[in-house]
């Protein structure tokens, strides 16, 4: 919110898995401002995540923030949308949508990029699980 020519290329939507923080971003992801984001938000009936983003709006930051700092974020959020979608695999494993032998190799290639995000290796680790986070979401639709 503070920075968002600076951060904008470094989320998805994909990486929220709380809908209140999903649709504050996708509201100021529109380049709006962000009283125009909360009075679209409002309209949507979407007043949680109004409030929540007046209260931000307001909010003086305690620091300067940095290159490091938006990195730990967006690890955090990766960390939680990894989570959230093997707990996925794994439902569609009991119901015998996809074989064991993809849903193990999958769980085990995003754990692997996971431990990648703290090394030096972090950006392609990112990368690599921004595009499976967004091909999971292409195939539900």
């Amino acid at each position: 919110m503070h920075f968002p020519h600076d951060v904008k290329d470094r989320f998805v939507a994909e990486y929220f898995v709380n809908d209140v923080q999903r649709e504050i971003f996708q509201g100021l992801s529109t380049g709006q401002s962000v009283s125009e984001v909360v009075d679209h938000l409002r309209r949507q009936g979407e007043d949680g995540a109004a409030d929540v983003l007046s209260e931000l709006a307001v909010d003086e930051l305690d620091r300067e923030y940095t290159v490091d700092d938006v990195t730990a974020v967006v690890a955090q959020l990766l960390r939680s949308a990894v989570a959230c979608n093997c707990g996925e695999v794994e439902r569609e494993l009991r119901s015998s949508t996809i074989t064991p032998d993809v849903a193990m190799a999958t769980i085990r290639d995003v754990k692997e990029r996971l431990e990648l995000l703290d090394t030096p290796q972090r950006a392609t680790a990112e990368a690599d699980l921004r595009d499976w986070l967004l091909s999971r979401s292409a195939l539900r639709g």
